[in-house]
């Protein structure tokens, strides 16, 4: 959830195999049940849609609120969004996935977080937190048909495979004679929608799972850290296994053999032996690990995408970072403007823009939203969300200020500038430097692909660019400096960018440019070790005779050509993939040089014939072999004594010897 991102692990290996970028604060995590998609709810009122064969986000459906559980429908149709609106208001968003839109809005209780479907896919159960009950929706008219009144805060919902039970975590519950609050989990009867049974787990439980054959339910508890397994026949708690800090998700393989638990305060992932209930595995992930709903899944055998063309938009974002700098944007351009509230003060947070930049949509999202299970009604940070429009051109100014109510007394403020033109970079900073927004004319670019990631101090970070629309594989740097999410452009060319010089020499294949980040933020101050990772169709070399060995990655910087050292990462039946350290990121250019023809080679095979080697050319050899073409003197005087060191030219000074001895002969006779 911190890093904004989607971690991926391989469960046969318990390794994270790829980093996800998706909306702000992610909390739900679903996967379809042919595996090919991953549905993300992101608290800023979002859901992402990850296709899993390339672990990349193909598109983004709006819902309201805040969006905490999801689920999918048995046969992948329907996606269930619970999501909170605020002011005791909240829906269930449901998502027609052949389309990607929300179809319907069903109106639930007070703040509503786990959302579970039953196996046959005929109802969804919801949890509404502080109504102290669950929902239930008939799926076939989207109507809510029942509620049934449970223990203290209920968040996490589960149904048995044989849909006859449904199992939900309470947050807190009061024990007789007072004291101290523990958890349970509510045994609902699906047939007679009673609960029939209450279970005592940990404190504070916050994610539930039922095991494939129904026999076992688990239970991560947030503030006692660890994991309750209870027994489906008896409804007892058998085991309690210790985890990491605050375990907030949980959710079985589909073999059953393991359990999965996000810890949110350890930034890991447990994951347990089911046959021995103990910890076999910590899987490191990104900060404030959280899941609502079932997490694991299995791969389509064969997954199919299509993604010619398709180069998806990146949102620029103004942050707290940006105070006081200068920003270029196009007119018509849309961006975000994400700023924080400070929790626990009596200050708040008031917005001021010039005209011509329009207010399409504003949202406040809870920083920490998991923070309440631990202490309900507790005060939370907030970051605020502002979706801008720049609708006119000029000097603009956005200016935040912190100021108290009552007193007026300004605690600080935020400014930012805005330059709005018709053209030119796109949330360029101004600063200088290396990065920053394309200053390439849109006339020139054939295509461009862009990638984000959030780049965070002593971290190895890579911008992949897995849509293949350009030559750029992926660029890497390790950083050095926090700039939090980092967008990447990489621009592939239609000619020599009109910004640089012609290059001096070599077969151009590709001109391109990549841009990192803000202007200015890509120097050797923030980053070191930067990497370019590019490649080559082998059809190139072969139509155009390309030895391999000369292929070379051209930079451009301060006003001239310099050639970068490459190595041939690896090869498919397509391309040749190299890589380049690179001082920075600007404009380049792959070229190679065609393979010399037989005939032109320069031959070296003795030390006598070095000096030879370096003056007879193939048409000089062709006028010694042709005398009445031209005098073997004259103006290959100089090379006497070379000449008359080949054996061919020996055999034709013997030969014209005999025949003047002969010709002098006869003439005696």
């Amino acid at each position: 959830m911190g890093s904004n991102s989607v971690s991926v692990i391989d469960t046969s290996t318990n390794t994270v195999t790829a980093t996800i970028n998706a909306g702000h604060y992610p909390l739900g995590v679903v996967i379809a049940p042919d595996g090919t998609k991953a549905y993300v709810a992101n608290a800023e009122g979002t859901v992402s849609i990850i296709d899993t064969s390339i672990n990349n986000v193909i598109g983004t459906v709006e819902v309201g609120g805040y969006p905490y559980g999801i689920a999918i429908s048995p046969d992948g149709k329907k996606v269930y969004v619970a999501c909170d609106e605020g002011s005791n208001n909240g829906y269930i968003y449901v998502i027609d996935t052949s389309t990607n839109t929300v179809t319907a809005a069903v109106p639930v209780g007070d703040t509503h977080l786990g959302v579970a479907v039953t196996p046959n896919g005929t109802k969804v159960y919801v949890t509404n937190y502080f109504s102290d009950n669950i929902s239930i929706i008939d799926t076939a008219t989207n109507n809510v048909i029942g509620t049934v009144n449970i223990g203290d805060f209920p968040v996490a919902v589960a149904v048995n495979p044989d849909g006859k039970n449904v199992y939900v975590a309470n947050t807190n519950y009061p024990l007789e004679g007072g004291g101290r609050f523990t958890g349970t989990v509510s045994v609902i009867d699906t047939t007679t929608n009673n609960v029939t049974a209450v279970v005592e787990v940990g404190a504070s439980p916050s994610g539930i799972a039922v095991n494939p054959t129904g026999t076992k339910v688990y239970v991560a508890n947030y503030v006692s850290n660890n994991i309750s397994v209870i027994n489906t026949a008896t409804n007892n708690v058998t085991a309690s296994v210790n985890l990491g800090i605050r375990p907030y998700g949980v959710a079985v393989s589909p073999d059953g053999s393991k359990v999965y638990v996000t810890n949110q305060g350890s930034n890991n992932v447990s994951v347990i032996d089911t046959a021995t209930n103990n910890v076999i595995d910590t899987v490191n992930v990104g900060n404030s690990p959280v899941a609502f709903g079932q997490f694991i899944g299995e791969k389509s055998v064969a997954p199919v995408s299509n993604f010619s063309g398709n180069i998806m938009q990146v949102v620029p974002e103004l942050t707290e970072a940006d105070n006081g700098r200068r920003v270029n944007f196009k007119y018509g351009e849309i961006f975000y403007l994400i700023l924080r509230e400070k929790p626990g003060t009596s200050y708040a947070l008031q917005l001021k823009l010039s005209n011509g930049l329009t207010i399409l949509s504003e949202k406040s999202v809870l920083i920490n939203p998991p923070a309440y299970f631990e202490v309900p009604g507790g005060v939370m940070g907030v970051d605020h969300i502002w979706k801008i429009k720049a609708n006119s051109e000029g000097n603009k100014q956005i200016k935040g200020t912190y100021i108290q109510p009552l007193t007026r007394n300004v605690a600080e403020t935020y400014t930012v500038y805005l330059k709005i033109g018709d053209g030119g970079s796109s949330g360029g900073r101004g600063g200088g430097g290396s990065g920053g927004g394309s200053t390439e004319p849109a006339r020139n670019v054939d295509v461009k692909e862009l990638s984000q990631v959030r780049v965070v101090s002593g971290n190895p970070v890579k911008f992949d660019f897995p849509k293949n629309a350009t030559c750029v594989v992926y660029v890497s740097f390790d950083a050095k400096k926090t700039a939090g999410k980092t967008t990447t452009i990489a621009e592939q060319l239609k000619a020599k960018s009109t910004l640089t010089s012609n290059l001096s020499s070599g077969e151009v294949y590709k001109y391109f440019n990549l841009w990192v980040g803000n202007a200015g933020f890509a120097t050797e101050k923030n980053i070191e070790n930067p990497v370019v990772c590019f490649k080559v169709e082998k059809s190139w070399l072969e139509d155009k005779n390309i030895d391999q060995n000369s292929i070379t990655l051209n930079r451009y910087s301060d006003k001239k050509w310099s050639e970068l050292p490459i190595k041939l990462l690896r090869e498919d039946s397509k391309y040749l993939y190299f890589t380049a350290d690179t001082p920075g990121f600007t404009y380049f250019a792959i070229t190679g040089k065609p393979v010399e023809n037989e005939a032109g080679i320069e031959m070296k095979p003795e030390t006598s014939t070095a000096e030879l080697d370096q003056n007879i050319t193939t048409s000089e050899i062709e006028q010694s072999q042709k005398p009445e073409q031209g005098n073997l003197t004259g103006s290959h005087e100089s090379k006497e004594g070379n000449l008359t060191s080949m054996p061919e030219f020996k055999t034709l000074y013997a030969i014209i010897c005999l025949f003047i001895a002969y010709a002098g002969r006869k003439r005696k006779n």
